[in-house]
C-alpha cells in the first residue's frame, strides 16, 4: 500500500493529515494516536526528504479537555491553562526537538464554532474568533515563523492571522459546485490581500463524480489544486 500511495501522492507538495491524526473521540487533544501512526515524526521527515511539507489538522472543538479549558463545545480561549496548552501543543506539532513531530503548520478547522456569550466575557462574536485566530497564530509561529496556517475565513479582518485561505467542503449536489466555489473564489481573492487559496473540494462521498469534474478541471484558475485522497484511494488496484 505505501508504494501505491507514493504513486498518488507523487505530484503533491503539501500533505495535510485529515481529520484525525489524533484521538478521533478527543479533537481537543492535539496528539498523536500512536496506534494508528505509530511513527509521525518518521513519517514527516520521509515526506520533508521529498520536498514535502507537512500540515496537521486541527479544528475548534474540545472535547476531551479538563473543564476549566473549555466552554461548551469548544475551546475556552481566556484560560491561561488552555493557552499554555495551546503553546505545549505547537512546540510538540512543529519544532524539530526530539519527540516532536516537525510539521509544517495546521488546517485548522470549525473556525466558526464559538462558545454561548456569557457576563463577564472579554471577547464575544467575531472578536472572539479573531483572538482565538491570534493566539493560534502567535503559538505556531513562535515555534516556526513560516508555519503555514490554513484557515477558511473570507475575512480581511483575519487575513493577518492565516496564510492560507480555504474554500472549506462543498456538501450540495455536486452539478452546481463549480458555480459554487467559484463565487467562494472570487471573495477569497477580494478579501485575500494575495494570499494563496486552497480550493478545497466537492464531497463525492455521498453523491457520484458526475457534475464535480467541472471543478476539478478548472481547479487551478481558483487557486492552489487540492486533492482528497481516502483510505480506497490508496488500496491497490
Amino acid at each position: 500500500m505505501k508504494g501505491y500511495m507514493d504513486a498518488v501522492i507523487d505530484d503533491c507538495d503539501t500533505i495535510i493529515i485529515d481529520d484525525f491524526w489524533g484521538d478521533p473521540n478527543q479533537h481537543g487533544i492535539w496528539k498523536v494516536d500512536e496506534t494508528r501512526w505509530p511513527d509521525m515524526r518518521g513519517f514527516v521527515d520521509a515526506q520533508h526528504a521529498k520536498g514535502r511539507h507537512v500540515l496537521l489538522w486541527v479544528c475548534a472543538f474540545a472535547n476531551g479537555l479538563p473543564e476549566e479549558e473549555c466552554r461548551s463545545h469548544v475551546h475556552n480561549i481566556e484560560s491561561p491553562v488552555w493557552q499554555a496548552r495551546l503553546r505545549e501543543d505547537a512546540r510538540r506539532m512543529l519544532s524539530d526537538e526530539p519527540g516532536c513531530y516537525n510539521a509544517d503548520g495546521v488546517k485548522f478547522d470549525f473556525t466558526s464554532a464559538m462558545t454561548p456569550a456569557q457576563e463577564g466575557d472579554q471577547f464575544r462574536g467575531v472578536g472572539f474568533m479573531m483572538e482565538r485566530f491570534r493566539l493560534l497564530y502567535d503559538a505556531l509561529t513562535a515555534v516556526k515563523p513560516e508555519a503555514m496556517i490554513v484557515c477558511q475565513c473570507l475575512n480581511p479582518y483575519f487575513v493577518p492571522y492565516q496564510t492560507v485561505i480555504r474554500l472549506n467542503d462543498y456538501f450540495a449536489h455536486p452539478i452546481h459546485g463549480l458555480e459554487e466555489m467559484g463565487t467562494r473564489a472570487r471573495v477569497a481573492k477580494a478579501v485575500g490581500c494575495g494570499i494563496p487559496i486552497d480550493t478545497d473540494h466537492i464531497s463525492f462521498n455521498t453523491f457520484t463524480y458526475e457534475g464535480g469534474y467541472d471543478y476539478y478541471r478548472q481547479m487551478d484558475s481558483f487557486g492552489t489544486v487540492s486533492v482528497y485522497v481516502n483510505r480506497e484511494d490508496i488500496e491497490e488496484p
